[in-house]
This record gives C-alpha cells, structure tokens and sequence, in this order.
C-alpha cells in the first residue's frame, strides 16, 4: 500500500519571527519545540500509549536520529511550558530501529533530506513530517495508510497549523486543550453521525403484544413455512397461547428463565411467543452443540422448565423441571387459546443468549424486550419490510441474528421461511428453495456466501424476488462485494455489523453503489443507538483515526448474567461523553473501527484475540483451553488464518510431550466445543516463535508457511 502526501506552505518570514520570538522567550531551543508540536499532533491521532519522534536534519545533529519519546496519558495532562521545558535529546541511533518498537506511534521528522528509504509500513512509521528548506519553507506530510485508512492529511495539517498558532500566541495552556476535538467536530460525532426515531407506544409492548395485534389484523395470512409445513397468524398465536397456559401451569412464573433445547423449526417460534406471553425469559440451546456447553448453560442459569423436542441426554440439575415438547402440545389442547392478559414490561428481560467466554466459561447475555424490539423496527425501516415481505430464516438460534430473521417478518403480516441444518449444508438445495420460495432478504456469513458465488458460478440461477442479500458476522472483503455485484448488481448488498450485547446489530451498510475504501464500511449506526470510536482513554477518536467502538443506547443489554465482574468491565458509563448527564451505559465491543468523513464507520479487527468465524464470536483462549486439556498437549496457540479464496479458517499449533494423534484429538474437541470452533488444521511445532520482547509470536503463526515450520519443527 502506497504512502499518502500532502502539502501546506505555512513556514514564511513571518512564521519563522514568531517562533523565534516564542523560543527567546521561553527559553526553549526550535528544534525542540517543534518536536514539541509534533508530538501533541501525534497525541491527537493515536490511541498507542508510547509515542516516538524520530528526528533528523539541521537542528538534530549530523548523524543519525535523535529519538524523542512520550507517554500519551502523561502528555495529555501536561501543561504546555512544563512540555516544552522537559524536551530533551534521550539519544541517538541508527536509522530503522523504530521498526523493532512495538505497540507505540513511530513519527518520523525531517528538516531537509528525505530520512524514508522505503514505505512508512516497512521503516515502522505512522506518519512522517517533512520541512523543506526553500523560499518559502514548506511542510510535507506522508500518511502510513495501513494505519490511517482515509485520507486525513488536509485534517492533520490544519491541526498542525491550528496547534502552532495557539502555542504562539499563547491560547493554550494544556495539551489536552489542543489534543480534544472542537465543538464543531464532536457535535458531528455524537449528533450528525447518528441516528434516533420515535417509535411511539409499539417500543413500549412487548413482542407478544405486538405479534397478538397483527394476529387479530392478519389471522389468515400464512405466517411461517418449513418444507411442507405452513401456519397461519392465528394457529401459532392460538397455538402459543394453550402453550404458555401449559407452562404456567407447570410452574412457569414472571421473569422465570426457560431453556429451549430442540433444532429450529415453526415450534421454536410457538414456544418463544408463550414463554413470552408468560412474562418468561427465552434461553435457545442447540441439539448440536457438544453436550458439555449445553450443560455448562443450563448449571449457569438454573431454567425453572427445560423445554425439549426429543431425548434429553444431558446432565440436568434437579431443580430444573423437563419438559417434552409433543406431550406438552397435546396436554396443552385443553386451555384456552385466547391471549393472556399479564402485566409484562418492555423494561423486562426478553431472551439471553450465550456467547463464547474468555475463560471457557459461556457468557449470557441479558436483552430486553424494548432493546430486541428497536433493534427488529430497525430492521423493517432500513429494508422495507412489509405484509409482502419474505425472510428466510437460516441462522441458528444461538445466533442473535436469528431473533430478527424468524420475528421481523411477523411484526407486518410477512412470512418467515425457515430452512433446517439439513438443507442448508447442501448449498444446491437452498439456492434452489431461496428461488423457488420467493425469499426476498437473506442473511448469510461471507464465508457461506462465497461458496454460494463458487456454486452459482458454476450453474447460474436468477433471484427474481431477492431484494437484499445481507452479510453480517466477519469482516466482508471487498473481492467478495464486487463477486456479488458482477453477478447480481441489480440485488442490494447489505454489510451489517452489531454484538449480542446491543441487541444484534448496530449499523448498516448498503452498497448499492461502488465501494471505494480498501476496508468494506460496516455503515452507519442504527435508530436510536448510539456508536462512538474512542482512544485509551475514552476519549473521541478524530475521524479516521482507529479505535475501539463503543455504543450505547436503547439497545444496550444488562450485562452477563451472574457474571458482575465481566459485566462491569464491558457495560461502562463515560459522563464525560454524556450531555444530558443521564444513566447512559456503553457497552465496549473491543473491535477497532474508525470513522469515514460520510459519517460510515470502518472495521478492522478485534482489539484482542477474540475473533468472528462464519459468523460466531469466538474467544481463541476457549479453544486452547480445550485442545490442553487433551492428553500429551503441553501448549496450544489458536490464531485465524485465511485461505487463497478468502475464507477464515482455524489452525491450532500446538506443542505436546509425546506423539499426537490428530484425528483423535479432533474427536475428542468434538466432544468439548461447537463445530465452528473446532480447528481446521492442527499443526505440531517443537517450540513457538517468539518476539523480540519473549511474547509468542501470532503473525509467524498466521503467517505460517512451509519455510518458517522447517524452522521451528
């Protein structure tokens, strides 16, 4: 990736007097100060703790560099005389060496000669600042543009310029006040960029109410279809409310956690309406996922009612009451099929889901009734969904993305299409049905979307109906945007991005036109959630400056049920970025994204090891507890790796203390963890390859190749 430039003459006579004056005045050497302002610049556009300002040329000694180094946090609370005082050379050193130093903002400043003898990328910058010595002197900006994604160099220098002049004529006492974003640019962020809308007394009911009010508008109209199967608004609300009846009766109260153990199908729905309808909290479990997860789930939240569509070959506590879904079906025939009337609340709890834990330890979390019901009037105003509408529902119910593919639909009189495990692992099948169903939106991950485009070039098929194909759960490259369009531009393409936290997601984008950032923008934050992208210190992060998203809002859960420790650490409140000083709580995502001059946010990657594969989250550190607790494994390190078409798959390397049966240790991880989270490739090392500071090296391992195995095998 090439550097990026930009210029600005700003170091005429006059300039060069005020410094002068500056410099007597405070008794502060030029080349100093400027180092100075470099900095803070620097301090404005990272969120790395250490920052690193190589300087070379007249002023800064003959040979090599004098390195100036800063820690952000104490930068930011210095004032600006005691900065300028403490500036001192620490020392000099070859060129390159900035390139070993790890986790800081490498800036490289010049006067005259150019110091870059390759990319930024390859020396280790971030940016580099040139001052070239002619009538008049001008100042070169180069950007690194694997860190800064946008083209911000007009930004930056006009920051620079704005810094200069507030330290000279005295307008500043602080770096912080230099370093914080103006008035104008923060009421951007938080106001221009997002997006609110009254969804009056519905965002007040709760999802059964609302479903019950277009049952009694639509009670003929098909409301669910699987294979041959077809029921009608009235059969499942009346279905769902002799359920509920029966639940209750098997001591089901308000609020009470009800865990529901069967595969998808017009029944999940039905048994979510009347734990609904009870005032009860919905908690999917899958059938295929190792026994051990499942148990693991069901010891944390202790359910009052176990509800299972067959044999239950699970370790169940005994306060917890099972249930078989066929015979609680016919026992339920004898109850009223009129709604319930109890006292529900949106403020109540509508489903925990679990996602993957730092510790091998599941994470549920808690969604509410108004959070899970903004987030579906979400997706109906954004892709029109209306009495006409047909979804396809293809995700597993431990996915989050599947409450709004089966509920979204129900909410206008539309159809949702659910499609099993069976078929969708026969690709040719499903685009057929897709087609023949007459689906018009569609969510997939891309890595399943690129198979689809692998088998639909081979055999081309046409989607008549299809009005928006969605894709969501990994990053989406822009090879897999541009594969769909050559093949279907007429069809919109829609990136969503969101976590279990705030409902699903949080921002859409649609590509209906070209894309032109290398990185695919995840969009635009939806209704009434607010999405923010702050440095380490939870401050604003500039526009195209990378940090972590945060987003608050509506939409934001409860936290981890019994889990306060985790919950405090993600759900956090930043009064500082709250003007109207309520109890706004942020939940911190740990993705990295940055902000487009368009108001699109940008994606790039977890801030730890934690990863999406094919559309789950995954913590890394589960499945290398999991793979050491096999025998003879002494380490394991799991790192994501992409193929030649794109696709993540896992590779674990491990190092173990006698031979290794591969094939039994992947039957064994078949009995601990979720297909999704089983590794692809297992591969054998005597040693891991380390950094220069003793750290495991995850780059040689994501970058592993025949060469370096010779070396550490």
């Amino acid at each position: 990736m090439k550097d990026s430039k930009q210029f600005l003459n700003i170091f005429d006579e006059q300039m060069q007097r005020r410094l002068n004056d500056y410099s007597k005045g405070e008794n502060v050497p030029i080349p100093d100060l400027v180092v100075g302002f470099s900095a803070i610049l620097a301090a404005s556009y990272t969120s790395h703790e250490t920052i690193v300002v190589d300087c070379a040329g007249a002023g800064f000694g003959e040979k090599g560099f004098h390195s100036y180094t800063f820690q952000r946090k104490n930068l930011l609370g210095q004032s600006l005389k005691i900065l300028c005082k403490d500036i001192t050379v620490q020392n000099s050193r070859p060129s390159g060496i900035a390139a070993e130093l790890d986790e800081s903002c490498k800036v490289l400043m010049s006067v005259g000669e150019d110091q870059r003898t390759t990319s930024l990328s390859e020396q280790g910058y971030s940016w580099s600042l040139q001052f070239h010595q002619h009538n008049p002197s001008y100042l070169e900006i180069v950007l690194n543009q694997l860190v800064f994604p946008i083209p911000i160099e007009k930004d930056m220098l006009a920051h620079y310029w704005s810094i200069v002049n507030r330290i000279l004529d005295s307008k500043a006492e602080t770096v912080m006040e230099l370093v914080e974003l103006s008035t104008e640019q923060r009421q951007q962020i938080i106001e221009d960029f997002q997006s609110s809308r009254d969804w009056g007394e519905d965002i007040q009911k709760t999802y059964s109410e609302l479903f019950e009010q277009q049952a009694k508008r639509t009670p003929d109209s098909i409301a669910l279809i699987y294979d041959e199967e077809q029921l009608t608004y009235q059969e499942v609300n009346e279905k769902a409310n002799q359920l509920a009846r029966y639940f209750i009766e098997n001591g089901l109260h308000p609020a009470a956690f009800v865990a529901v153990y069967m595969e998808r199908s017009p029944l999940l729905v039905i048994c979510m309406l009347a734990i609904w309808k009870a005032g009860a909290v919905y908690i999917p479990l899958d059938p295929e996922y190792p026994a051990t997860r499942t148990e693991m789930i069901i010891e944390d939240c202790i359910p009052v009612l176990l509800i299972a569509s067959g044999q239950v070959d699970l370790k169940v506590p005994s306060a917890v009451k099972t249930i078989n879904l066929k015979a609680a079906l016919e026992e339920s025939e004898i109850y009223s099929k009129l709604n319930i009337l109890l006292n529900v609340s949106a403020d109540d709890l509508s489903y925990i889901i679990y996602t993957s834990g730092s510790t091998g330890r599941p994470k549920g979390v808690m969604i509410e009734h108004k959070g899970m019901n903004n987030h579906l009037f979400g997706k109906i105003a954004d892709l029109h969904i209306n009495s006409s509408s047909i979804i396809a529902q293809n995700a597993s119910h431990c996915f989050d993305i599947s409450i709004w593919q089966l509920l979204a639909a129900l909410l206008l009189g539309g159809k949702t299409v659910i499609y099993s495990n069976r078929l969708i692992k026969q690709i040719h099948q499903f685009i057929a049905r897709i087609a023949a169903d007459k689906v018009q939106i569609l969510e997939v991950v891309p890595s399943y979307l690129s198979v689809m485009l692998d088998w639909l070039a081979r055999r081309p098929a046409d989607f008549p109906n299809l009005k928006f194909v969605m894709v969501t759960g990994e990053a989406l490259s822009l090879n897999l945007v541009k594969r769909w369009k050559e093949h279907y531009p007429a069809i919109d393409m829609v990136n969503a991005y969101g976590p279990t936290e705030a409902s699903d997601d949080i921002t859409h984008c649609f590509m209906s036109s070209q894309i032109s950032p290398d990185v695919v923008p995840i969009g635009k934050p939806l209704y009434n959630m607010k999405v923010l992208v702050l440095d380490n210190t939870n401050h604003l992060c500039k526009i195209g400056v990378k940090g972590e998203i945060v987003v608050a809002g509506i939409g934001v859960g409860r936290g981890y049920y019994s889990q306060e420790d985790k919950t405090n650490a993600a759900f956090v409140h930043f009064n500082h970025l709250n003007a109207e000083h309520t109890e706004e709580r942020f939940y911190r995502t740990g993705d990295i994204g940055c902000w487009t001059t368009e108001g699109d946010l940008l994606y790039f990657g977890r801030v730890d090891h934690q990863v999406k594969v094919r559309g789950f989250r995954i913590e890394l550190s589960d499945i290398d507890i999991a793979v050491c607790r096999y025998a003879g494994v002494k380490e394991a390190i799991t790192v994501v790796r992409t193929d030649e078409r794109g696709n993540k798959q896992l590779e674990a390397f491990v190092t173990v203390t006698a031979e290794l049966n591969k094939e039994l240790l992947l039957e064994y991880l078949g009995g601990q963890l979720p297909g999704y989270m089983i590794p692809a490739q297992i591969t054998t090392l005597e040693q891991f390859p380390l950094t220069v500071n003793g750290k495991i090296d995850r780059a040689q391992l994501i970058n592993f190749t025949s060469e370096v195995g010779e070396q550490l095998v």
